[in-house]
């Protein structure tokens, strides 16, 4: 029997370990925090258990059929969270013992025959490294559990702040933006490039940047932060007051005290371990999966898909290769975004308006966009309700083969938000239903 030591127990580290035990092989998984890791304790769970709350309490509001104050206990949406956090750190727990995989707290370091944890050395035929990703943060302006906060320390807040500035645009300045916006707080982003989302499609990120405006978001981009001094952010145009600071400038793979260097793992520029597309590294019989890795698109089920093929890999009973195409990258704002695939050749869009499920809900901002030629899809990209959700539709339609075809074989419920995706592919092709045909 194989032996498998896994260091960080988040979406790929458990996911690795969990598909290893049910192959057969002996896994110990070594974990210096939490079982679940920042996904599960303080960063997807927890924000979309806030963003369900809020969620509801927008459509709420703009729907003209109901009236009456509406407002959110922030005791007990925190309360909730953390009921949330506890309930699948203990399944995790559970499934860990049901699976026979010996977890073990501590801090791992790498050595040719394997892991070191407290000075006891753990052999291994093969090692997953797994340690996840730190919040970044800039010299001066760090955490203090007061007035500063990462999203990692953000859940310590025991109550709404009137106003908050968030530095960075990107995914998690945004979905925070969104949030707290909806909770009442006067919220304004720093974003050093020249739009919200810079590494989205601009018609996406252009879109989610006006309706938070409408929200009464401040968004200022093309600005960087010089300091900070307290309740003020200072920035090359002058300072911007706010209770609190959300620092969101993205995250740094950690890398740090693991001994890569003693065994010889290469990193590249960003400290990222460098791997293949079989996620092994330069070390042979070393994997690196997750936020740790040089792949692109840090996203849990990245690093879960991840860990799984590894786990089948090193067990022989499959040899596929990481296809990070196939993985949504998704945003949970208002609307909602996810995308899929490479945005290559024709294009198709459908829009939200022209579909009963997206009217009837009250939320039809958005559309969907397909590329592709006239034989098979290439990509999708979706702004709008349950964006997230569909993102997963269309990275299935993209895994099995989406030729014209097949997507004519599928049939969408009606009336259902998926059938956007439908008309979006089959307008690709000239076949859609609900779509003007322009001569």
């Amino acid at each position: 029997m194989k032996k498998v030591v896994i260091i960080g127990a988040g979406p790929g580290g458990y996911a690795a370990a969990l598909r290893g035990s049910a192959l057969g092989l002996e896994v110990t998984l070594i974990e210096k925090e939490h079982l679940g890791g920042t996904c599960l304790n303080w960063g997807c769970i927890p924000t979309k258990t806030y963003y369900h709350t809020t969620k509801v309490l927008r459509e709420a509001r703009e729907a003209k059929e109901i009236t009456g104050e509406l407002k959110v206990d922030f005791q007990a949406l925190s309360q909730k969270q953390e009921e949330v956090v506890g309930q699948l750190v203990g399944g995790l727990k559970s499934l860990m013992k049901s699976a026979s995989v010996k977890v073990i707290q501590g801090e791992g370091r790498l050595t040719e025959d394997g892991v070191v944890v407290d000075g006891q050395l753990l052999p291994a035929d093969n090692v997953i490294i797994a340690t996840g990703a730190t919040p970044l943060t800039i010299l001066g302006i760090e955490p203090n559990g007061e007035d500063v906060f990462t999203a990692k320390e953000i859940w310590d807040l025991k109550e709404i702040p009137s106003s908050m500035v968030i530095l960075g645009g990107g995914v998690i300045g945004v979905e925070f933006a969104t949030i707290f916006s909806q909770l009442g707080s006067k919220v304004t982003i720093v974003e050093r490039e020249k739009s919200l989302l810079p590494q989205v499609a601009p018609q996406a990120s252009r879109l989610v940047a006006r309706h938070l405006k409408e929200a009464g978001v401040v968004i200022k981009t093309n600005t960087s932060a010089t300091g900070y001094e307290k309740g003020r952010l200072k920035t090359e145009e002058g300072y911007i007051a706010g209770d609190i600071l959300l620092v969101a400038l993205g995250n740094r793979p950690n890398t740090n005290d693991l001994g890569l260097g003693e065994v010889g793992i290469a990193l590249n520029e960003r400290k990222e371990i460098i791997v293949d597309q079989n996620l092994e590294t330069n070390k042979k019989g070393f994997f690196a999966i997750g936020d740790v890795n040089n792949m692109p698109y840090k996203l849990a089920h990245a690093a879960s898909h991840q860990g799984a093929l590894v786990a089948e890999r090193i067990s022989g009973v499959r040899n596929a290769s990481f296809n990070s195409n196939l993985v949504p990258r998704t945003v949970f704002t208002y609307p909602e975004l996810a995308e899929v695939g490479v945005f290559e050749g024709q294009k198709s869009r459908f829009p939200f308006s022209a579909n009963g499920r997206a009217l009837a809900s009250g939320m039809s901002d958005g559309f969907v966009e397909v590329y592709g030629d006239d034989k098979k899809l290439n990509g999708v990209l979706i702004v709008g309700p349950e964006a997230c959700e569909l993102g997963n539709l269309a990275s299935y339609a993209l895994a099995t083969n989406p030729t014209k075809e097949n997507l004519k074989k599928a049939i969408m419920t009606h009336p259902t938000l998926g059938e956007t995706f439908s008309e979006a592919s089959l307008g690709l092709f000239g076949e859609a239903i609900h779509m003007i045909k322009r001569r």
